[in-house]
């Protein structure tokens, strides 16, 4: 866990690994989530997950005719 809090407008080099040092992108699916969470995540508000993201995104589409 860490001691110390993140600050704002510092830099930080965050890296991981599996279980048993197994892959953790398993597909290219896991790449783009991986993606996606570091532009929504990177922001000054919260946005609670993903999940609410997507749906807020899916609910603001105009429908189609």
């Amino acid at each position: 866990m860490r001691k110390e809090p993140l600050v704002t407008d510092e830099y930080y080099h965050v890296y991981n690994r599996g279980v048993d040092k197994r892959d953790i992108f398993l597909d290219i699916d896991d790449l783009k989530r991986l993606e996606e969470s570091i532009l929504e995540f990177n922001r000054t508000y919260g946005i609670g997950s993903l999940a609410n993201i997507r749906k807020t995104q899916i609910e603001s589409k105009p429908l189609s005719v």
